[in-house]
């Protein structure tokens, strides 16, 4: 819109209505009245009234509800609000059409919801690992699991060997941490790293440099001479490599040692 001089003040301004600003029209422009029911000046509302009666008789005015017949506040078309609540939300309900929105929004929230749930499961680990484990530890749950598991214990042995073998890496970590805490050692070696351990020695053996698809995780220094399971104390070697040195420290000193 283009600015425009204002009659009432001179200035220049976008026109509101009448050549005036929105200021001055709101002045000027508006009507102004003896109220009728408060008697005070002021810009007019509807049947007599300023604004603030207006609303506050509104909201006060009683009818017979054509449902209940009872006098009560007015709410649309000639009802009170909780007749015209159930009649409307019966009418607009339908249970199949509420059924095809609902799964209609899943699919179309599906990514948004993963996301949302991703990000608050890294925010409150600590706090959904000590809820887990409160909530396992209650009797009742332990014999609600033990329960499925005895009636489902072919399909759970099914899962069981399915996950073992996407997950052999895994496996191997966990039994050596395991095998590290029994002994009293640290253990912090995880998966990823013993994956990135793999890449720096481009799959081959720390020892006789031969490339070989099971490498086995070596400890440079052995558990039972006080050994960790850590990055910098494990490399990848052949299993002939690997049992030949046994329990004792290595001929040759790997010269690529992680440091993560």
């Amino acid at each position: 819109m283009t600015p425009t001089i204002c009659i009432e003040c001179g200035g220049l301004k976008i026109c509101q209505a009448k050549r005036m600003c929105n200021t001055c029209y709101k002045k000027v422009g508006v009507p102004r009245i003896i109220c009728s029911e408060c008697g005070q000046e002021k810009a007019h509302a509807a049947k007599g009234l300023c604004g603030n009666c207006y609303q506050r008789i509104a909201a006060k005015r009683l009818m017979i509800c054509e449902t209940c017949k009872l006098e009560k506040q007015h709410y649309a078309k000639g009802l009170c609000e909780s007749c015209a609540r159930k009649i409307y939300s019966k009418r607009s309900y339908n249970p199949a059409r509420a059924r095809k929105q609902r799964r209609a929004l899943r699919e179309r929230m599906h990514d948004v919801v993963l996301m949302w749930q991703q990000r608050y499961r890294e925010a409150n680990r600590d706090k959904l690992r000590v809820a887990s484990r409160v909530y396992g530890a209650q009797e009742y749950v332990r014999v609600s699991h033990r329960r499925w598991n005895l009636e489902h214990a072919v399909q759970v042995r099914a899962s069981k060997r399915k996950w073992a073998r996407n997950h052999s890496e895994s496996i191997r970590v966990n039994v050596e941490r395991r095998r590290s805490r029994l002994a009293g050692l640290p253990a912090t070696l995880t998966a990823e790293q013993w994956l990135a351990i793999q890449v720096a020695y481009r799959h081959r053996c720390a020892y006789c440099g031969k490339r070989s698809r099971h490498l086995t995780q070596d400890h440079v220094i052995s558990v039972t001479r006080g050994g960790w399971y850590v990055c910098d104390n494990i490399v990848p070697a052949c299993q002939p490599c690997n049992s030949s040195k046994g329990n004792r420290p290595p001929k040759i000193i790997p010269a690529v040692r992680l440091m993560l």
